[in-house]
């Protein structure tokens, strides 16, 4: 939520889409550096207490950003303390994401861990369904530091209710965080589906789910002209689709392979993606969103379930923290090129590039994990 409203107010307070693209890279650029320490820390030590820890600090963050907004520093052009605050919140939050899947393991049996790891994906995207929508009802009839003053009580309501969960303190096989760090990577490039894996989603990242970000809230105000309240009723429509498209790989993840569904739900939401350039009716815009989310949210729950199941725990938090580096943080890089791009050579043009490469770079790179 505080990644969609920050790039969002972004966009009202300048003119210059690249700002957008690079408050979205300032936020989440940092698990690129981070994510794999924190994996590195999560299975080492307690994954509660660093998930606690990392929420509680990305917490305080949130209260400086409440602070810069009610004192209209961004307004007053002091844009370095806005994107230091944001740098130092996104180097916090790279170490949420991987303690929260790893401790999956923590909580659950071993064969439960696929379903369940789709089940915690299904409630985050909950949340960034209604992110876009709450965000554009708040701005539009509020003020913006009600946005993030609410924010601030999401998270704050959220960690007291972490206190509560109970998880598996098992001690851990210790060695330092390089050697550790590098035992990952040699594991994962051992692993033929894992390496595979990891190369197709950067692809996707970079080429589809970054530049949606920062794109489609572009779009709304630039082509379709829609208020803050409008712009979020319609990006809800991808939510809605993604909750919708993951909710379903419950029941068909054991039907169908796996490997075609990821190929062809990357491939249907990259060609969506182009077709969705050329439309200013609001009415089919959000149907073509909607279709857009059903495809990515499948890939969305399919591959974190995967590799919760073929990594052992010793690995998990490891593995998954270079999962979240490629899931969040290369659509940031993503982000911030499309932004260029759009500076550049426009729009849809930009849409329509990304798409087709997208799209291409799914059938090239998919071939060989067809039949997952």
């Amino acid at each position: 939520m505080l990644v969609y409203s920050s790039i969002v107010y972004m966009q009202a307070m300048s003119t210059i889409t690249a700002l957008s693209g690079l408050t979205y890279f300032i936020v989440m650029g940092p698990v690129l550096f981070l994510g794999m320490v924190s994996g590195a820390l999560s299975d080492v030590h307690s994954r509660k207490r660093l998930f606690l820890v990392a929420q509680w600090i990305i917490t305080v963050f949130v209260g400086l950003v409440c602070v810069l907004v009610y004192s209209n520093l961004v307004e007053s052009g002091y844009l370095f303390v806005w994107f230091l605050v944001l740098l130092l919140y996104g180097c916090a939050f790279a170490f949420v994401p991987t303690s929260r899947l790893a401790l999956v393991g923590d909580i659950v049996p071993t064969n439960s861990i696929g379903t369940v790891s789709i089940i915690v994906n299904v409630f985050v995207l909950i949340a960034f369904s209604l992110a876009p929508m709450l965000v554009g009802r708040i701005a539009e009839s509020h003020s913006w530091f009600d946005v993030y003053f609410n924010i601030l009580i999401l998270f704050v309501v959220s960690n007291i209710a972490l206190f509560g969960v109970k998880a598996d303190a098992a001690r851990r096989k210790r060695q330092t965080y390089l050697r550790s760090i590098l035992g990952m990577l040699r594991y994962v490039f051992r692993n033929i589906l894992l390496w595979r894996l990891f190369v197709l989603l950067s692809v996707v990242f970079i080429c589809l789910i970054g530049p949606f970000q920062v794109v489609i809230p572009e779009y709304a105000k630039e082509v379709l002209g829609l208020n803050e309240a409008d712009k979020g009723a319609l990006l809800a429509y991808l939510g809605a689709g993604v909750f919708v498209g993951s909710v379903s790989m419950i029941y068909l993840k054991s039907r169908v392979s796996r490997g075609l569904m990821i190929i062809a739900s990357n491939c249907f939401a990259g060609a969506s993606f182009v077709l969705f350039s050329y439309v200013n009716n609001v009415a089919l815009a959000s149907a073509l969103l909607f279709l857009i989310g059903c495809f990515g949210g499948a890939a969305y729950a399919l591959v974190p379930s995967i590799l919760q199941e073929v990594v052992s725990n010793q690995r998990r938090g490891r593995v998954m923290s270079l999962y979240i580096v490629f899931s969040m943080g290369i659509p940031a890089l993503g982000g911030l090129v499309s932004s260029v791009l759009v500076s550049s050579i426009g729009l849809v043009v930009t849409m329509n590039i990304l798409g087709v490469l997208g799209a291409l770079g799914v059938l090239l790179l998919g071939y060989r994990i067809r039949h997952i």
